[in-house]
């Protein structure tokens, strides 16, 4: 009788938190992209500089939070559905 979560179901877990976590790159860099190509002037605003500044800078941290928030939340729900697949595991034995 096994206690442990196999080498394969580990490995499994860590593919899936992995594809979740390069979808959430694509996401957060895409936003993080639309504000880089504002602050160098790619997509043009009828703003003044500060303001095209600020707008670009925010958006490239509301990316970069989108990639943070995005790759941990990948790795949590992968590691609580591992947790709760084995928990049913041992209830069933």
């Amino acid at each position: 009788m096994s206690m442990v979560v196999t080498w394969g179901e580990a490995f499994s877990a860590a593919i899936r938190a992995t594809l979740y976590t390069i979808v959430w790159y694509i996401i957060g860099g895409i936003i993080a992209g639309v504000g880089a190509a504002l602050l160098l002037g790619v997509i043009p605003l009828p703003l003044g500089g500060m303001a095209v500044t600020i707008i670009g800078s925010l958006i490239i941290i509301i990316g970069v939070i989108i990639i943070l928030l995005g790759v941990l939340a990948a790795v949590l729900k992968v590691l609580s559905e591992t947790v709760a697949q084995e928990v049913v595991e041992r209830m069933r034995r």
